[in-house]
């Protein structure tokens, strides 16, 4: 028996209000909810910055992927495939996600104070 709880619904709302508070803060953000006729209810959440472009994908099932590329060469910087996410883990694979979005490219190269401050709103609206 599958005791994990995963309220679809509610995140693809939550998710749709972290797209608003990034848009807010400068950053091109916004959430593609699946249309009924798909076989397995999901939406995509797509965020991008002048350096980098992340896209993660959830199902109802709580299935979930993650893929963030560089602006610039369009090639993988960082891809998470295959989660399990429930009502408890979801934020912390969000809070995962944003943070490989903000700091690509590697940490020690210049990242813009507009990009670091959108990070920080997205964050505290967590």
């Amino acid at each position: 028996m599958n005791t994990r709880e995963f309220e679809f619904r509610r995140w693809e709302d939550w998710l749709e209000e972290r797209a608003q508070t990034l848009r807010q803060a400068g950053w091109v953000a916004e959430l593609r909810r699946g249309g009924p006729q798909t076989p397995k209810p999901g939406c995509s959440f797509r965020v991008g910055t002048d350096r980098a472009l992340g896209q993660l994908d959830v199902w109802a099932t709580g299935e979930a992927d993650f893929d963030v590329l560089d602006a610039q060469t369009k090639g993988f910087a960082h891809n998470v495939w295959g989660m399990m996410l429930d009502d408890i883990s979801f934020e912390a694979a969000f809070a995962d996600f944003l943070d490989r979005v903000a700091q690509h490219p590697a940490p020690g190269r210049d990242v813009p104070a507009s990009l670091r401050s959108a990070w920080f709103s997205a964050r505290s609206a967590l």
